[in-house]
């Protein structure tokens, strides 16, 4: 498997210690996996909660007021 893994070969592997994981430690990995390769991912679920708590939402991230369409009067 290391051979055929981009470099560096270590942060593209997750060792499962047997072929078939058991049903109860599925989950850990599929986490493990889901953490390191797709490190920016985010939780639907977890955003929901904190939105409720929060009382507000993010409607859109990393866009400068100065951007947003200014809504036409007539």
């Amino acid at each position: 498997m290391m051979k055929w893994a981009s470099s560096p070969w270590e942060t593209n592997i997750v060792h499962v210690p047997w072929l078939m994981p058991q049903e109860d430690d599925s989950v850990f990995f599929v986490q493990e996996m889901v953490v390191k390769f797709f490190p920016e991912a985010m939780s639907l679920s977890s955003m929901m909660l904190e939105e409720v708590e929060m009382d507000y939402m993010l409607i859109a991230g990393n866009n400068p007021c100065e951007t947003w369409p200014t809504p036409s009067r007539s």
